[in-house]
């Protein structure tokens, strides 16, 4: 008869490799205990790969940070394996990038727009232990964000590459190098927005209506055609009369107002 052999429960596991690094410490030769360990726990149980490097961007922020954002692919060969820490490193930032939370992230809206299949797969909780891995195939976005802007002397498209380092709970390191495109297109759309944004704030109201050497009023200090206003000496046989004279010093003063809108716009 075939003999199974029993694996240990992930709690009785941290409990034989502690015993095995004390008697290691105490100069005992040991083994090192893999066999006895669940499949969880050994090393080689969880992949990933990059999507296509073209569709990785690496997105500069206005004011400071950037975004990234890439297409990947998890492979979880065995259930129950759970992340307990995690580091995604940029070389030109000394801080570690964000990965948690990315839906609140400032511009994520912006730099997810446009982007399929929708709904939207974010690996993100998997790769932080909030969400523990179950055998599959899973396919989304990595979202992480950094405190510094891309150097200037990284030009548009520069293809640039990042460090994702991850520890399960039996301290195995799974370790991955991404790459992405830079694109400054954001940063430079809010900027001019901003610019008009500040033009229109400095801009000087000039009167609608403003009255001439002559006492005449006029149509803004560009208007040379003086406008007709009612005189109140004028007397009207009848309301007709009065409402006809009224109607036609509307409609000349709209004529103005329209020749002198357009003569304005660029």
């Amino acid at each position: 008869m075939r003999t199974r052999i029993r694996q240990l429960t992930i709690a009785q596991s941290e409990v034989h490799l502690r015993c095995l690094s004390r008697l290691r410490a105490m100069g005992i030769p040991v083994g090192s205990g893999r066999d006895l360990l669940p499949r969880s726990a050994q090393p080689g149980q969880f992949r990933m790969q990059q999507g296509d490097v073209e569709l990785a961007t690496i997105f500069d922020l206005p004011g400071s940070g950037f975004i990234f954002v890439a297409p990947a692919r998890l492979v979880i060969l065995s259930s129950g394996l759970v992340i307990t820490d995690f580091e995604m490193a940029a070389p030109w930032d000394e801080l570690p990038l964000e990965l948690e939370d990315p839906e609140h992230f400032t511009f994520y809206s912006d730099v997810v727009a446009g982007l399929y299949p929708l709904p939207m797969t974010i690996l993100n909780p998997w790769l932080t232990g909030a969400q523990p891995f179950s055998r599959h195939l899973r396919e989304g976005l990595i979202v992480a964000k950094g405190q510094r802007s891309v150097p200037s002397e990284c030009h548009d498209h520069a293809l640039l590459q990042l460090e994702l380092s991850l520890w399960d709970g039996f301290h195995n390191e799974y370790c991955f190098t991404l790459q992405g495109r830079v694109t400054r297109a954001l940063k430079a759309r809010y900027e001019r927005r901003e610019q008009q944004r500040r033009v229109g704030h400095g801009r000087v109201r000039e009167p609608l209506f403003q009255r001439g050497p002559d006492g005449s009023v006029r149509l803004g200090p560009r208007g040379k055609a003086p406008l007709r206003l009612p005189d109140r000496s004028e007397r009207y046989d009848n309301d007709s009369e009065l409402a006809s004279s009224l109607e036609q010093d509307w409609s000349h003063m709209m004529s103005l107002i329209i020749d002198s809108s357009q003569k304005e716009t660029p």
